[in-house]
C-alpha cells in the first residue's frame, strides 16, 4: 500500500503564517496541536484577529480578557499588519474583566500595527470612555483606525497625530471641534472620515484634498450643531440627522449621497433647497421619507417641477410605502424629472 505523503507538514513557515492569517488568533493556536513544528509559528502571524468573546450572562456581560494579553505577552512578530478586538463591556470593576485599551494600544504601537480596530458593545445604560495614551497617537503607520466609546483626544504638542491614516471610522466616542480639526490638519492621507453618533462636537469643520467619503451621523437632533464639508474630491457622503445643518463647498466631485432624516422633521426650508442644488451633479441619491415629503411640498403641490436631478442615475428610497396615491403620483412625477434616471 502506497506511503501518505503529509505535503501540508511540508509547506514552509511563510505560508502556513499566511494560512493562519485567516484564522481567528483561538483557532490559529489550537492548530498548533497539530504539528510540533506549527506549535509555536501563532506568534509570529502578522494578523492578530479577536473575534466577539462570549460573555458569561446576556444580562451582565462579563468576559475575561486574560487570553488577550495572555497572547500579546508571548507574540513575537515585529510588525502585525491587522489587529482587531471586537467585544461586550458590562457593568464588572475587575481589572481582568475590563479591556485594557491603553496597554492593548501601546502594544499595537510598537508593532507598527497598519488596520486596528477596538469595537466594544456597551450597555446604553451604562456608557463608558475609555482613555487612549498620548503614545499611540504618535503612531506613523497606522493607516485604518476603528473604535467606539474612546475619548478621541490627540495631545496638541508634536509630533503630529497618525500621519499615514488613510481612514478613521470613531462610533458613540468623544471628540471635540479642535480634536477634529487636529485630525484634519495633519492628516493629509485621510481618505474615509466616519463619525457615527459622536458627542462632544459643536461646529464640526471636515476639509481635506484626499477625502473620498464622509460618514456624519449626528449625536443629537437637539444639540446646536454646524457642519461644513469642504472637500473638493469627496465622492460619496452619507448623513443623518443633519439637513438642517450641512453646508457644502466645493463638491463638484461628489456622485454619491445618501441624506437620512427625521420623516416629520422641522425642516428649514431655504437651508434644504440651497443643499439640493448643492448636490445637482450627483449620479446616486439615496433618501428616506423626509426627501419625498420635501419635494412634494415644495415643487409639486404648488405647481413646480423638480429638475435638480439631472445627472440622477440611480435612486434608493429607503423608507415607508407611499400610502396616499396622491403621493405616488407626485412621485412619478420626480422620476419622469430625472431623464437619465436608470435604476430605483
Amino acid at each position: 500500500m502506497e506511503e501518505q505523503v503529509d505535503r501540508i507538514s511540508a509547506l514552509p513557515d511563510e505560508v502556513i503564517l499566511h494560512i493562519l492569517s485567516f484564522m481567528p488568533m483561538k483557532f490559529a493556536i489550537q492548530i498548533g496541536i497539530l504539528s510540533n513544528r506549527w506549535r509555536h509559528l501563532w506568534k509570529f502571524n502578522p494578523i492578530l484577529d479577536f473575534p466577539p468573546f462570549p460573555s458569561s450572562s446576556t444580562t451582565e456581560p462579563v468576559v475575561d480578557y486574560g487570553f488577550v494579553n495572555r497572547c500579546l505577552s508571548l507574540h513575537k512578530a515585529p510588525i502585525i499588519r491587522k489587529f482587531t478586538i471586537i467585544t461586550v463591556v458590562g457593568d464588572s470593576t475587575s481589572d481582568s474583566f475590563n479591556p485594557d485599551i491603553e496597554s492593548w494600544a501601546d502594544f499595537a504601537a510598537s508593532k507598527h500595527v497598519r488596520f486596528l480596530e477596538f469595537y466594544w458593545f456597551v450597555k446604553p445604560y451604562c456608557p463608558r470612555l475609555f482613555q487612549l495614551p498620548n503614545s499611540f497617537y504618535d503612531t506613523d503607520s497606522l493607516e485604518q483606525l476603528v473604535m467606539s466609546y474612546v475619548d478621541f483626544n490627540p495631545p496638541p504638542s508634536p509630533p503630529p497625530p497618525f500621519v499615514s491614516l488613510k481612514k478613521l471610522t470613531l462610533f458613540r466616542s468623544q471628540l471635540t471641534d479642535e480634536a477634529l480639526e487636529a485630525v484634519m490638519s495633519t492628516c493629509l492621507l485621510l481618505e474615509s472620515l466616519a463619525l457615527h453618533y459622536c458627542y462632544g462636537l459643536v461646529n464640526v469643520k471636515v476639509s481635506g484634498t484626499a477625502l473620498k467619503e464622509f460618514v456624519f451621523y449626528r449625536a443629537n437632533q437637539g444639540e446646536k450643531t454646524t457642519l461644513q464639508v469642504d472637500a473638493p474630491n469627496l465622492v460619496t457622503l452619507t448623513t443623518w440627522r443633519c439637513l438642517n445643518i450641512l453646508r457644502l463647498n466645493n463638491s463638484c466631485s461628489l456622485l454619491g449621497a445618501n441624506l437620512f432624516d427625521v420623516g416629520n422633521c422641522d425642516l428649514q426650508k431655504s437651508n434644504v433647497r440651497i443643499l439640493l442644488d448643492q448636490l445637482a451633479q450627483v449620479e446616486v441619491l439615496a433618501a428616506n421619507d423626509w426627501f419625498l415629503q420635501f419635494v412634494i411640498e415644495e415643487y409639486y403641490r404648488n405647481g413646480k417641477r423638480c429638475t435638480i436631478f439631472k445627472n440622477l442615475k440611480e435612486f434608493y428610497f429607503v423608507g415607508s410605502q407611499l400610502k396616499e396615491e396622491y403621493n405616488m403620483v407626485f412621485f412619478f412625477a420626480f422620476l419622469e424629472d430625472c431623464p437619465l434616471l436608470q435604476k430605483i
